[in-house]
């Protein structure tokens, strides 16, 4: 699989795929409380259209990191987590309660106005997404097959011959293809 152009990266990747989705949202809470006077509709049709190429863009960056992921674990046999990405997680998992009590504070505290509006909106938009998180996580899992160490991803292999020119190359192969491509020791 080829890795996603810069373009692709540039528009697809979570954040800016989530400020373009909310900002079309905006546009059409705008178009649909002030009417033809506050945002012409054509305006909120081309940003539904870049809505769902930053959506397309997003779809593509995920399937290549869910490849990347398994074709990483592969390598490795399954073991070995990436430490790094999980605590990239847990980071981001704190920054998102921050900000949710601090638009929960906001919207609580503060007195009414236009940017409370906003605010308001943002905090709603935010608490439909953690509910439809929580929604599938909380949905019953489906069962994973059972993957022994002995299953690999070729079923059937022709070993190469120990007086191939080709055999000292296997070296340089995962461990995972050398194990498959080896001659037949008898």
């Amino acid at each position: 699989m080829n890795r996603p152009s810069f373009f692709t990266y540039l528009f697809g990747n979570r954040f800016s795929c989530f400020a373009i989705l909310a900002f079309t949202a905006l546009l059409a809470v705008l178009w649909w409380t002030g009417g033809q006077q506050a945002v012409p509709w054509q305006v909120v049709l081309v940003a539904m259209f870049c809505s769902s190429g930053a959506l397309n863009a997003n779809g593509r960056i995920v399937a290549f990191e869910n490849w990347k992921r398994e074709w990483e674990a592969a390598e490795t046999g399954g073991k070995g987590v990436d430490a790094r990405a999980s605590k990239l997680r847990h980071l981001r998992d704190v920054c998102a309660v921050l900000v949710w009590i601090a638009l929960a504070w906001i919207v609580g505290v503060s007195p009414p106005s236009e940017v409370k509006n906003y605010v308001v909106f943002v905090f709603v938009v935010i608490n439909l997404a953690i509910s439809y998180r929580l929604i599938r996580w909380l949905r019953p899992k489906r069962s994973k097959p059972i993957v022994s160490e002995l299953d690999h991803v070729v079923s059937v292999c022709v070993p190469i011959p120990a007086e191939s020119q080709h055999a000292p190359t296997v070296s340089a192969l995962p461990q995972y293809c050398v194990s498959l491509l080896n001659p037949i020791q008898h």
